[in-house]
């Protein structure tokens, strides 16, 4: 029985030489076929693919959603720990560029990380959790405690703890979003 590269490409089976191919292939006609995509999206998600091929189509072809919700990702971080900082590693803008939205789903993982600019896109983050913007309160770096104090997310708890903050500008920046929250408040109670 013949299948088609996406049916090879869905089908869990599909031996791990088999996947790589099907992304080299794919890779030699520069997308050029209009299901690549969702080949790759495939390759991506099966529990099959290698690590290394999971590593770029997670950075190279642009499907990290997709590997990051591949079933197997449990048993490739028992392997290797630190599975996913190489992700990210080897694909540092979904962390840096500001039109890429971080993925709250590592935001833990994130807000401890060593470079700061992916700890300063967690405090950006408007979909963090509030346990991870609690964390970042204590950061060491003021331009990740300044990123806090301007998430949109931040209410009037975390930002009370900025009030004593060592550094002017986060202090500065914290009482004058409170005071801005404080007076749109007071504005909206007198209006209804």
């Amino acid at each position: 029985m013949y299948l088609t590269q996406l049916e090879e490409a869905l089908n869990e089976n599909t031996p791990a030489g088999n996947l790589r191919k099907l992304v080299r292939e794919i890779d030699e006609r520069n997308f050029s076929s209009s299901g690549d995509g969702n080949i790759c999206r495939a390759i991506a998600k099966n529990p099959n693919t290698p690590p290394d091929i999971l590593k770029e189509l997670f950075s190279e072809h642009g499907y990290p959603f997709d590997v990051l919700n591949n079933p197997i990702l449990d048993l490739l971080l028992l392997e290797n720990p630190n599975f996913i900082n190489e992700l990210f590693e080897n694909h540092k803008y979904h962390y840096y560029d500001d039109t890429i939205e971080p993925f709250f789903c590592l935001d833990e993982w994130a807000a401890s990380h060593k470079n700061k600019f992916i700890r300063i896109a967690v405090a950006k983050n408007p979909e963090a959790l509030e346990t991870v913007l609690e964390e970042l309160v204590q950061d060491n770096d003021r331009d990740v405690r300044l990123a806090v104090v301007n998430n949109m997310r931040v209410g009037f708890d975390i930002l009370k703890k900025f009030f004593e903050d060592e550094d002017k500008e986060v202090r500065y920046a914290a009482m004058n979003k409170y005071k801005t929250i404080s007076d749109r408040n007071m504005l909206l109670k007198d209006w209804f």
